[in-house]
């Protein structure tokens, strides 16, 4: 029985620059279907060499973002989804287009981790403006929400 050919599994091009980007494929995005990319540019070929190696030990090892989709991209898929109340529908839309998006929505979903979410959280608790929380003439904090009834 002859013997299978394989597929290479990445490859290394030159950019304009002079530098070089190491390509793996990482699979399909189950979110949006297309074809996922893992990219990595260097300055010498070696040094693609290294990161092409790098990037397929990522894929063998599953430890690569299984999406690109961003946050805001996440929120419009659930959206389209979710059984809402009227008002709560309207409610939900005011504070994602006033408070995630401008913050959070161009994030890559697949970087948004516990850290960040409590950091967030905290400070719309501090100030729903996201402000420095620094004393200004003209501004004065209030959270997000009010303190929890008795």
């Amino acid at each position: 029985m002859p013997l299978r050919k394989h597929r290479p599994r990445g490859h290394i091009a030159p950019l304009p620059s002079g530098s070089w980007r190491a390509v793996v494929y990482a699979g399909t995005d189950p979110l949006t279907g297309k074809p996922r990319q893992l990219r990595e540019t260097a300055a010498t070929y070696e040094a693609a060499e290294i990161a092409l190696t790098k990037l397929q030990r990522q894929v063998d090892e599953d430890q690569h973002p299984k999406t690109a989709i961003t946050v805001r991209q996440a929120i419009e898929q659930w959206l389209e989804v979710a059984e809402l109340e009227d008002t709560t529908r309207e409610r939900y839309d005011d504070l994602i287009r006033l408070h995630i998006l401008p913050s959070l929505g161009d994030v890559q979903a697949a970087k948004l981790d516990a850290e960040l979410l409590e950091r967030f959280y905290a400070r719309l608790h501090r100030c729903r403006s996201m402000c420095s929380g620094r004393a200004r003439g003209d501004h004065t904090c209030r959270p997000l929400s009010g303190p929890a009834a008795p």
